[in-house]
């Protein structure tokens, strides 16, 4: 490896080790907003 390829390998290790590597995820359950949304479309088609 080139030095620099050298000394990027070593700083991202080195990130790895003293970070806090963290993935956060959130479910949210949309099943409400998704039927009021079909029934204001369907009221919607009905008036046009």
């Amino acid at each position: 490896m080139t030095r620099m390829g050298k000394l990027i390998s070593k700083y991202m290790v080195e990130s790895v080790q003293t970070s806090a590597h963290v993935q956060s995820f959130i479910e949210i359950d949309v099943t409400n907003i998704v039927k009021w949304r079909e029934k204001v479309k369907d009221a919607l088609t009905m008036v046009n």
